[in-house]
């Protein structure tokens, strides 16, 4: 599995423009939910789960405040990017079919 830290390493979106990548996004994310709509919980759960091991493990393993956030942020972000990396892999079919079927309003985003 690759990781996709921004959207411009997504190849179906590496020719467009931030804006338009983000139409795309939201769009693909659309499809993908219409056509698993319990995916909507599995992706609030995955992360409702991120947040509450990264405050656990903050809370557990140090006792000052600022370190507590710290650690928390850190092991949210780590678990957070794989997510994200997974789930972008998920939504690659659903962004080509999206840059097809709606070339007009990604060029109007731009």
């Amino acid at each position: 599995m690759k990781l996709y830290f921004i959207d411009k390493q997504v190849p179906e979106m590496s020719a467009l423009a931030p804006l338009q990548r983000r139409v795309v996004r939201r769009g693909a994310l659309g499809l993908f939910f219409k056509d698993h709509p319990s995916a909507r919980w599995w992706v609030l759960l995955a992360h409702s789960i991120a947040v509450l091991i990264g405050i656990a493990f903050a809370l557990t393993i140090f006792y000052q405040l600022w370190s507590q956030m710290l650690v928390g942020m850190v092991v949210i972000s780590v678990i957070e990017i794989f997510f994200q990396s997974f789930f972008t892999e998920q939504l690659r079919p659903y962004f080509r079919r999206y840059v097809i079927e709606h070339q007009d309003e990604i060029k109007a985003a731009a």
